[in-house]
């Protein structure tokens, strides 16, 4: 039985939206006793990542790549017993909330290490940023940031910022 799987998304706008939910579900049908997985992909909603949580309940490593926003919200729906062994989330281009990071690792017992890496067009599309939007933006990574150094939190959360 597989036990990883790797998929990358390329940086064609085409296939990063042929890789959606319906191929998480197969993914997670198919391959129940996976403990490391790199999805990602404009077309995943919060739909295929509870398909994920709920059905592979062996996953310890977690990469998401250009994924679904994660707020404080959409976390609620990754609380155990969803990804109750997960050790390791590692989130690239994919948004996360200062409050969601923290009811992620307040919620997950067995979670060690909590990676963002992230860019201001994560947040905000366009040529045009407004200095309100570099503002927000500037307030969330200070956020993260806080959160980063906090002495809970510390030794879990990184973050980098491209």
């Amino acid at each position: 039985q597989l036990k990883e799987l790797h998929l990358i998304p390329s940086d064609d706008p085409e296939i990063m939206t042929r890789f959606n939910d319906k191929c998480l579900v197969n993914i997670a049908r198919g391959f129940p006793l996976l403990t490391s997985l790199t999805i990602g992909g404009t077309s995943i909603t919060m739909q295929g990542l509870v398909n994920i949580a709920t059905s592979v309940k062996n996953l310890h490593i977690l990469s998401v790549i250009k994924g679904p926003p994660l707020t404080i919200t959409t976390v609620d729906l990754l609380v155990p017993p969803a990804f109750s062994s997960l050790t390791t989330l590692s989130l690239t281009h994919t948004r996360m909330s200062p409050q969601a990071v923290v009811k992620f690792i307040d919620t997950h017992d067995n979670l060690f290490k909590l990676q963002m890496i992230v860019c201001i067009s994560d947040y905000y599309q366009g040529p045009d940023i407004s200095t309100t939007q570099i503002s927000k933006y500037e307030r969330i990574i200070d956020n993260l940031k806080v959160i980063m150094k906090h002495s809970s939190y510390s030794d879990i959360f990184n973050l980098k910022e491209e």
